[in-house]
């Protein structure tokens, strides 16, 4: 008896945690919308040394032409190995242009700082102008004793807006 009511838990248990997933999936995309203007100006090659710093770039373009809070997430995975902390360092800057309530246009410089959230998952936050064209540029950084592998690199742009 004491068997079955310990599986009738993990079974309820389960049942939770997709019905969970399913509504924060189902939630998640319906207000998720390509950026449309986005561009990579400038690719990670194909094969990188550890210790060696690199650079990828990208631009876009504040498609609702409203202010914007911008995350950013960079994860950094191996297939064969965890990513452990402090194993990468990520730093970036953001160029934006826009145009004053005049007409004039208006540049700003601004550095990006990351969070490491967990062993190789970056994250950054800033707000973005109204009618703005954006270029960030990221460098990333690896430890010199770095574990040889096959890294992956997934980058994650989302603009939110205020309703």
């Amino acid at each position: 008896m004491r068997h079955r009511r310990h599986r009738n838990v993990i079974l309820v248990a389960v049942v939770l945690l997709s019905a969970l997933t399913v509504c924060q999936v189902s939630a998640w995309s319906k207000h998720q919308r390509r950026i449309s203007s986005f561009h990579v100006t400038k690719r990670l090659p194909a094969s990188m040394v550890a210790g060696s710093t690199y650079e990828t770039a990208f631009t876009f373009l504040n498609p609702k032409q409203e202010k914007a809070y911008m995350r950013i997430v960079l994860e950094i995975t191996e297939k064969d190995s965890l990513v452990g902390f402090a194993e990468f360092q990520v730093e970036a800057t953001l160029h934006t242009w826009s145009r004053s309530s005049r007409g004039r246009p208006t540049h700003y410089c601004v550095d990006l700082s990351f969070t490491e959230a967990s062993g190789g998952v970056f994250e950054s936050r800033k707000t973005v102008k109204a009618k703005s064209t954006n270029y960030i540029t990221i460098k990333i950084c690896s430890v010199p004793n770095l574990m040889p592998g096959a890294y992956t690199f997934t980058l994650t742009v989302s603009l939110h807006y205020e309703k």
